[in-house]
């Protein structure tokens, strides 16, 4: 009898999938939970989580600590601007953009712009508040 050994397309596309549906779905299959164990774990719905794992909706920020915690790591590619490094350690701590700004001192539409539009030009001193929270913080 012969056997053919390869990696059925389905399972090679998901081991591919580095984004943050395809991490939730690889990791909970590879623990051998269900979707409702996941969801107790994170103290959220069901359903809730399903949307994560098809990517209808993304974690609140509250949420991310324990993802992280789940996957074993942080689950964006490589950083490589300050505001992307910003989004990061903002989420890792489970703040929302007006709990960064609170602490930061910066008004929350401002930060949240910030964190959007990396091309834009910003103040020294607003950076500078912001480098200081990511130093403080890593």
């Amino acid at each position: 009898m012969i056997r053919l050994r390869a990696v059925k397309p389905a399972l090679a596309d998901e081991l591919a999938d580095e984004t943050l549906p395809g991490l939730l779905r690889r990791r909970r299959r590879l623990l051998g939970l269900k979707t409702a164990d996941v969801a107790a774990l994170f103290g959220i719905a069901e359903w809730s989580y399903r949307a994560w794992e098809r990517g209808l909706s993304d974690p609140a920020a509250r949420n991310y600590p324990k993802v992280i915690e789940f996957l074993g790591r942080e689950p964006w590619p490589t950083l490589v601007n300050l505001p992307e490094r910003f989004r990061a350690a903002r989420l890792r701590r489970g703040l929302i953009i007006q709990e960064a700004a609170a602490i930061i001192g910066i008004h929350s539409t401002k930060l949240g712009q910030f964190e959007r539009h990396a091309d834009r030009r910003w103040s020294r001193s607003m950076l500078d508040r912001i480098e200081a929270f990511l130093i403080e913080r890593e």
